[in-house]
């Protein structure tokens, strides 16, 4: 049983970030005539492992819900958040929407939970990123050498078809030379960008993983290389900017008496992340997030204490005539602001709360604070931490293994 319940995890580690799954399109899903990806319910490959995990867990262990129900009945501020979300989702501009979305943070929770009891070896986890990452390596290069998807079995991955002169696809230019970002199996090249320098700043700042086994330390290394070059070929430029951060903290913080050891730690990956900051991207895209910050704060404003719903802020943004020539819908680029748009101010500020409640053990850990930035910083910026499917699962999966691994991280 354990063996299984190891190889459960192994698999959900391993296609984390792919988003192979089935869409359910509804009557919510269409805005201005058009289907909505983010609108739809989705049930990915991911989800399945999930739910095979949650029963083999539940099945050793049948008391489990018993004894987590007893827990939150004792505390207060949980039972009066459920309450409030409850009553989120009720009122919602789309019920539907929102117990779709409640349905995702209970997943989100789930995950947590199993990542906090699981008896999974650091080493084992650092094989199953490793390996899916080079995957992800080779794909996304593929798209940049290529200029389009390659589609055949990376498409049971989760690969989308597009090319260069697909309308809305991601590209830059450098040079005179048009680019396309990799996207390899996620939806965008930010949330690629987004997912590995999280991943990156759990394995960078790790001393777990400092093993003295030089297969160990060979793991960690090539592991940060190949996350480095997935952040730079994503072209995201607030990653490239955390990845910057990260690096030279440290470096820093680091007590080797070798300067140039130290230099050349500062000076490469600035230089080599300068080249490809300084590509052109998308022309309009401080005008884009500005005009979505705007509605966002006009969306907020009608819905102050109620909120528009969970998973609801891109029907409430579908209400605003679009100020492009063409077709543009997305949440607004910045998480805080996406929270209190569909959770309103009431019951945002409980969450965090709660937020800080738990994970109050782990403020000491520079690993905790290291991952905390990541998500700060880049969800300044855009939206997929609450949005994509990969990125959402990615964050109760590692602050799990930390919670998991305290006294050793």
């Amino acid at each position: 049983m354990l063996n299984v319940k190891k190889i459960l995890l192994l698999l959900l580690l391993f296609f984390l970030p792919t988003q192979l799954g089935m869409f359910f399109f509804i009557p919510d899903s269409i805005v201005h005539g058009i289907p909505i990806d983010l609108l739809a319910p989705a049930l990915y490959v991911t989800d399945i492992l999930v739910l095979a995990s949650v029963i083999l867990n539940l099945f050793q262990d049948p008391g489990t819900i018993k004894k987590m129900l007893k827990r939150v009945q004792h505390d207060k501020i949980i039972v009066i958040a459920f309450l409030f979300i409850i009553g989120n989702v009720f009122f919602a501009l789309s019920p539907i929407m929102g117990i779709y979305k409640l349905i995702k943070l209970m997943e989100m929770g789930t995950v947590f939970w199993i990542m906090k009891k699981s008896k999974i070896e650091i080493n084992h986890v650092l094989i199953a990123l490793l390996a899916m990452a080079a995957l992800q390596l080779a794909l996304g290069l593929a798209h940049v050498i290529a200029g389009n998807s390659i589609q055949g079995i990376f498409y049971l991955l989760g690969e989308r078809s597009f090319s260069l002169s697909t309308p809305g696809i991601a590209k830059v230019s450098m040079q005179g030379l048009e680019i396309l970002r990799a996207y390899a199996t996620f939806p965008h090249p930010n949330a690629l960008g987004g997912f590995y320098l999280l991943l990156y700043s759990f394995i960078l700042f790790s001393p777990t993983l400092s093993s003295p086994r030089v297969l160990g330390e060979i793991q960690k290394n090539l592991f940060l290389i190949i996350s480095t070059l997935l952040i730079i070929f994503s072209f995201s430029k607030v990653a490239l900017m955390g990845y910057v951060l990260l690096t030279v903290v440290n470096v820093l913080r680091k007590t080797s008496t070798c300067t140039w050891c130290k230099l050349s730690g500062l000076v490469l990956p600035i230089a080599l992340s300068g080249v490809f900051f300084m590509a052109q991207g998308d022309p309009e895209t401080i005008d884009k997030r500005i005009w979505l910050a705007t509605s966002s704060f006009m969306i907020i404003r009608e819905h102050l204490l109620t909120g528009v719903g969970l998973g609801n802020y891109l029907i409430a943004q579908g209400t605003f005539p679009i100020p492009y020539s063409y077709h543009f819908l997305q949440p607004v680029h910045n998480i805080f602001l996406l929270l209190i748009a569909e959770l309103g101010v009431p019951l945002c500020a409980l969450m965090t709360y709660i937020f800080v409640k738990i994970v109050r053990p782990l403020w000491e850990s520079p690993v905790f604070n290291a991952m905390l930035f990541v998500i700060i910083f880049t969800g300044m910026f855009d939206h997929y931490w609450l949005t994509i499917q990969q990125n959402m699962l990615l964050v109760p999966v590692v602050f799990g293994l930390l919670t998991n691994n305290t006294k050793t991280i």
